[in-house]
């Protein structure tokens, strides 16, 4: 089998450690950034890319903060609601994958288009780890210990192999000579959640919702049931990612080197 997706697994858990953020909860109540939300693809000619690009812009050249590089990217699924855990109830509000996304110069210099790093996508395991009930403490320092494939931080080895299965459904799709934006469509996304519904059992109880709408009123009326709501929808956000000396960053290289090859 494949070693990428325990790759991607071991560069998502170190983001993570690195922005003591996870992408558990992208989209209620964030309180460090605009989230930049919008339905994917947005509505034509609305300003949304070039409003992003700003932003982007705006992260890259700000010396106030310490890890200043935010990222677009393309969320697969949504997953909102709260989750009882021993320690504290998490609200959650996030992707069930997600991938990179780029913004490139249109050759009139007039629009700005999307540009989806396909071979970068992965599973949101930072919500992921909260669904199975084993989330990263926030203050934890990675060690071989917590970055073991056996690990108990967290603990994925009953539910490893069928991510990894559908991480291969992944790249069977993306190597079709067809492959466009919509490939990786709403019926993918219920597909993979019903696949991971199998092996997650708070999954089991979740709800599949029809329609999405970001009003305030209605996350507030999710965050006070007892259990989740999954959506087929695909949206974009803002999120800050580390810089370019970390850890994050060559694994992510070796990830794209493991792919091209």
């Amino acid at each position: 089998m494949s070693v990428i997706p325990y790759l991607k697994y071991i560069r998502e858990m170190s983001r993570k450690i690195l922005m003591n953020k996870g992408f558990e909860n992208v989209l209620y109540r964030t309180k460090s950034q605009n989230p930049f939300y919008s339905e994917y693809p947005p509505p034509p000619q609305d300003g949304y890319w070039r409003a992003v690009q700003e932003r982007i812009n705006t992260s890259q050249s700000s010396k106030r903060v310490k890890v200043k590089h935010m990222s677009c990217f393309l969320g697969i699924g949504l997953i909102v609601g709260r989750v009882v855990q021993k320690r504290r109830n998490r609200n959650v509000a996030g992707p069930l994958l997600y991938a990179p996304l780029e913004l490139e110069q249109s050759e009139d210099l007039r629009t700005l288009n999307p540009v989806v790093l396909w071979e970068e996508i992965t599973f949101n395991f930072d919500l992921l780890a909260i669904l199975i009930g084993s989330d990263i403490d926030e203050e934890a320092e990675p060690t071989a210990q917590n970055t073991s494939p056996n690990s108990d931080l967290p603990n994925f080895d009953s539910h490893y192999q069928k991510m990894a299965e559908l991480e291969e459904e992944i790249d069977r799709i993306l190597i079709q000579p067809d492959f466009n934006d919509d490939s990786i469509s709403i019926e993918f996304c219920q597909n993979a959640f019903e696949g991971l519904r199998e092996h997650i059992p708070i999954l089991q109880t979740c709800e599949v919702g029809t329609q999405f709408s970001t009003g305030q009123w209605q996350f507030d009326e999710y965050m006070r049931r007892d259990n989740l709501t999954f959506f087929k929808h695909r949206f974009t956000f803002l999120a800050p990612i580390p810089d370019d000396l970390t850890s994050f960053s060559e694994l992510r290289k070796l990830i794209n080197e493991a792919n091209s090859q």
